[in-house]
């Protein structure tokens, strides 16, 4: 997602409302998981601050990784040196995911806590996943590649459900050279471990580039009924006029002729200028500022995203003054 995530981490961008690292844990307690192991490399002082802010019920433990630029192994099996449990979740950070298919993963996992070293969670095929390859009865073949005679099912939700020994099998492939985790499934299927797959029909989302992050935004807003009580959602099939300045809870302001078009999920201290046009499938995070007679659809407005008079956006993400993305145009008066 670069030159975006030279800026700010992936875990930090917004969707419908939520950080992306947020949305992910709301939907991991959601599951009934209570306690959380992050693993934070670049700007992690900006993460830390930011998981502060959530705990609230949750446990939630950072691990520094300063040698993270090495893999996403590397992270994983850092983070991992401070996890005792004899079983838990491993994920992405920047991946949404339903808290039903959370469920589904562990539950199943569960059913063989002694046996099974794996449970995979998978998803109908999609042009950007990673195959799954799996034998009839349920073990999985391969990732990315058949390690046993198998046929193609699907595709990585990147989603695990994993047993203690996990961990030491990671720390064996990181010495060896490893730096990502599909290798070091298949060599658990090389060496006869029982790893399982589970199917979800739900949605999920590795947000790796605009696009997903765009489509992540775009998915929950269609499904979001409320908001905050501090935000103003304006729900799918729902428009919203300003025939004079509205104020929202005091702190969102809509100046005269400003048009909402739903969906539109707008946070505090955020301004839309005259006869500006916002939506649909538009996400104004916290303090984003639109200016007059602009025009914005099917974009995320990151923290403190501030566009000029008469600036049109589609498709993009905006953070501070810039435009990522499809790109802006800015019409003369």
């Amino acid at each position: 997602m670069k030159p975006l995530t030279d800026t700010v981490p992936k875990a930090m961008l917004p969707a419908a409302g939520k950080t992306l690292i947020e949305r992910l844990i709301s939907s991991f307690h959601a599951a009934g998981v209570t306690s959380f192991t992050v693993g934070i490399g670049w700007k992690g002082e900006m993460v830390r601050e930011h998981l502060e802010s959530l705990s609230g019920t949750n446990r939630i433990q950072t691990v520094d990784v300063p040698d993270y630029s090495r893999g996403p192994l590397q992270t994983l099996v850092t983070a991992l040196s401070e996890v005792e449990d004899e079983a838990y979740v491993v994920s992405a950070v920047d991946y949404v995911v339903e808290p039903a298919s959370i469920s589904r993963t562990v539950t199943d996992h569960l059913r063989e806590p002694n046996s099974r070293a794996m449970t995979l969670l998978l998803g109908p095929w999609k042009e950007s996943g990673t195959p799954v390859y799996a034998q009839e009865n349920g073990q999985i073949a391969g990732i990315g590649e058949q390690i046993l005679p198998s046929g193609t099912i699907g595709c990585s939700a990147m989603l695990l459900a994993v047993s203690r020994p996990f961990g030491e099998i990671c720390r064996n492939a990181l010495s060896l050279g490893v730096t990502s985790i599909p290798p070091v499934i298949n060599s658990m299927i090389s060496d006869g471990l029982i790893l399982r797959y589970v199917m979800t029909e739900q949605e999920w989302f590795d947000v790796d580039d605009i696009s997903s992050l765009l489509s992540a935004n775009h998915y929950l807003l269609q499904k979001m009924a409320v908001g905050s009580g501090s935000q103003l959602l304006v729900p799918h099939g729902s428009r919203l006029t300003a025939g004079r300045q509205m104020r929202h809870k005091q702190t969102i302001v809509l100046d005269a002729g400003a048009e909402i078009v739903g969906p539109v999920l707008i946070s505090p201290r955020c301004r839309v200028g005259k006869n500006a046009i916002i939506g649909p499938f538009v996400t104004m995070d916290a303090g984003s500022q639109v200016g007059e007679r602009c025009s914005v659809e099917r974009s995320v407005l990151s923290a403190k995203a501030s566009l000029a008079h008469n600036t049109q956006v589609k498709d993009s993400v905006v953070f501070g003054p810039s435009v990522y993305g499809m790109g802006s145009n800015h019409v003369a008066e």
